[in-house]
C-alpha cells in the first residue's frame, strides 16, 4: 500500500511539472510571436541596410536585437526619422537608461519597449523587448540634444 502512494505521488509530480512544462513553453511562443509582428510592423527608411537581426531568450524573456546601416543619412536624421514615425504611431519617448554611456533613444507602446542607438562603427542598433509591468517610465523630450 505504501508503494503504491509513493507510486501515485511520483506520477502526481511527473504530471504537474510537464502541465508546467507546457504552460510556459506556449506562453513563450506566444510572446516570441508578438514581439516579431510588433517588430516587423516598424517600418526602416529606405536608405537603411540590415547587417544583422537576431532573436535572443534568456530565461522567459525574448527580445530582438538588430544592427542597420544608413549610408546616406547622418545621425541627426536618424533620430528624425525614427521620432517622428515613432511618435506618429502611437510610441512614447521615455527616459531608459542603457548603461553604455552613449546616447540612447527609448520608446515604450502597449507591452513593448524599443531602444535606438549608435553602437558601434556607425551601426545604430534597434533592440525591442517587452517592458516591465511593474514599471513606471517617465516620458522624456530629448529632441534638443539634436540640431
Amino acid at each position: 500500500m505504501r508503494k503504491l502512494i509513493i507510486y501515485e505521488s511520483i506520477f502526481l509530480i511527473v504530471l504537474i511539472a510537464l502541465a508546467a512544462f507546457a504552460a510556459v513553453g506556449s506562453y513563450n511562443t506566444a510572446d516570441r510571436e508578438n514581439l516579431c509582428h510588433e517588430y516587423d510592423l516598424i517600418k526602416q527608411p529606405s536608405q537603411a541596410q540590415q547587417i544583422t537581426c537576431m532573436i535572443l531568450r534568456q530565461n522567459q524573456n525574448y527580445w530582438i536585437n538588430s544592427d542597420y546601416v544608413y549610408p546616406q543619412m547622418k545621425s541627426n536624421d536618424i533620430i528624425r526619422y525614427y521620432d517622428n514615425y515613432l511618435t506618429q504611431n502611437g510610441w512614447l519617448r521615455i527616459k531608459y537608461n542603457v548603461g553604455y554611456g552613449m546616447p540612447f533613444f527609448a520608446y515604450t507602446k502597449n507591452n513593448f519597449i524599443l531602444v535606438l542607438g549608435v553602437h558601434r562603427n556607425e551601426h545604430w542598433t534597434i533592440t525591442l523587448h517587452y517592458r516591465n509591468p511593474e514599471k513606471i517610465y517617465e516620458p522624456q523630450n530629448f529632441l534638443h540634444l539634436i540640431q
